[in-house]
């Protein structure tokens, strides 16, 4: 069993990454990551498959993961990455009736579904242009008593998922797993679908300075720290101001410039 006493969960593109390519800050936070020696744990927890993570990792793009909450939160994967999580896949499969869910979605011409690549059996995409179609189609859902999380970001992501699914329950999943309930877990994204993870009222949470205005508009709270630095830069800045890095017995050192 992983023992952990610190959590660090971040989004990627957006957060870490820039339109697929590294932003200030990332090598010092993987500077830190990899000379940690107190039981940090870091998880990406991403819109993007455990496929395409592994690439960015295995290319130097980003520093290798202990866990990945993929496809925003509907799959779980862990070393060696050989299969998602079976058992979080059973538990977030109650009530969910996907091919319900596709027919009714279906019915709207504003909702075009998105490339398979990003379609799971626990999750629909579509894009949308406008949100008066999401208005619409979650009345529809509940007209029809179809049970699902519907998730509208970015201006144009839509997102269909089992009620008990999330990035919020994928890192409490592995949370658990580790046995690192107590941990302290610091979250940081860019859009709505990481609201959930960033207002836990047991997490640290980080919207980075480039974060979606939806998102700085629709959260508050006390461990919650807007950023004035964008992506990986805005991350190291929130980890500061909770002195995230700080380990009474095994202080990680800072790097003399970022």
């Amino acid at each position: 069993m992983i023992v952990c006493d610190r959590v660090l969960v971040s989004d990627i593109d957006g957060t870490l990454l820039k339109k697929g390519r590294p932003t200030a800050g990332l090598e010092t936070l993987r500077w830190i990551i990899d000379r940690d020696e107190s039981g940090m744990r870091l998880v990406y927890a991403t819109g993007r498959t455990m496929q395409s993570v592994l690439e960015l990792v295995r290319d130097g793009t980003l520093p290798e993961p202990h866990a990945i909450a993929s496809l925003v939160g509907t799959e779980v994967w862990l070393p060696p990455w050989s299969g998602a999580d079976e058992a979080y896949s059973a538990r977030i499969a109650e009530h969910w009736s996907r091919e319900q869910l596709l027919e009714t979605a279906s019915e709207l011409d504003e909702l075009e579904l998105q490339p398979e690549e990003f379609q799971s059996p626990y999750k629909l995409s579509f894009f949308v242009e406008k949100e008066k179609p999401v208005r619409e189609l979650q009345r529809r859902l509940r007209e029809t008593g179809l049970r699902c999380r519907t998730i509208y970001s970015g201006g144009r992501f839509l997102d269909l998922m089992p009620e008990r699914a999330g990035k919020l329950a994928a890192v409490e999943f592995i949370t658990a797993r580790w046995d690192a309930r107590s941990a302290a877990v610091l979250a940081a994204g860019d859009s709505l679908n990481d609201r959930d993870m960033l207002v836990h009222p047991r997490f640290f949470g980080v919207i980075v300075a480039n974060a979606d205005d939806e998102l700085s508009e629709a959260v508050t709270g006390p461990r919650l720290h807007e950023a004035t630095l964008p992506f990986a830069a805005g991350v190291l800045e929130g980890a500061e101001v909770f002195d995230f890095w700080s380990h009474k017995s095994h202080p990680v050192p800072r790097p003399s410039s970022r």
